[in-house]
């Protein structure tokens, strides 16, 4: 999108000045914070916003609500920027395959991205982190494991198209090998870098948001409750199993 179109398009600036807004504040974190947000005062416990000292309140620890948001900001970035790059690398490689060699090893990868199409992408989430276990790894490596298969179907009908071409079918017929002819389509999908940006800008939210709702304390609960359930009915699968059943 040129400076222009930017220029015309009021949302877009909006969102722009939004976005840097919030990188500001994450990476000025330690200047904007009124107070440490680990920094836990049981006497300022559950305060309502514009408590003097503290304008968004404070959480059941007495924590600073204001400055926990800001610092978060840090992490939720973090996530989102890492989910969005290995997504982009995985199902783009895997569109790339898909879409060159075709056939049943690509028939198959199109049918398990319709199958993961149709779940929702924060119960695919949150199943995926109950089942790998805990930590930022481990929830970065689950938001990719849910969203990579839109980079894949957008790749595949582009490599789909491409090879189509006469210049692709020459270099086959010349004897270029399958692997320098895959490196030249991988430069070709050149073209296709602004739709995929646009599908990383708007993809690139949703990992924040979903990485909001806290997938390790939801795991947690799906663990905790998938527990409840085994002993209430004295079975002894594995308490992932318990969880994804409930």
């Amino acid at each position: 999108m040129t400076p222009g179109r930017i220029r015309r398009n009021g949302l877009g600036i909006i969102g722009l000045v939004l976005a840097g807004v919030a990188i500001l504040a994450a990476f000025a974190a330690p200047l904007l914070a009124p107070h440490d947000p680990l920094n836990a005062d049981f006497t300022q416990s559950l305060k309502p916003p514009g408590t003097t000292g503290h304008p968004w309140g404070t959480d059941q620890l007495g924590r600073d609500l204001l400055s926990r948001v800001i610092y978060g900001a840090r992490i939720a970035l973090f996530i989102g920027l890492c989910t969005v790059l290995l997504t982009a690398v995985v199902g783009g490689v895997l569109g790339l395959l898909a879409g060159y060699f075709g056939g049943w090893p690509g028939a198959v990868l199109m049918r398990l991205v319709d199958v993961q199409l149709s779940f929702p992408f924060i119960f695919l989430a949150i199943t995926i982190n109950a089942i790998v276990g805990l930590g930022l790894r481990n929830i970065i490596i689950s938001l990719a494991a849910a969203g990579w298969v839109v980079y894949a179907r957008v790749v595949r009908g582009e490599v789909l198209s491409v090879k189509q071409r006469e210049y692709v079918h020459a270099a086959a017929a010349l004897g270029l090998g399958r692997g320098r002819i895959l490196f030249r389509l991988a430069q070709k999908m050149r073209d296709e870098l602004p739709r995929l940006a646009e599908i990383e800008t708007r993809n690139s939210g949703k990992p924040i948001v979903e990485s909001e709702y806290d997938l390790t304390d939801v795991a947690t609960c799906f663990e905790y409750y998938g527990g409840l359930a085994t002993k209430i009915h004295g079975d002894v699968l594995p308490v992932p199993d318990n969880a994804v059943s409930l």
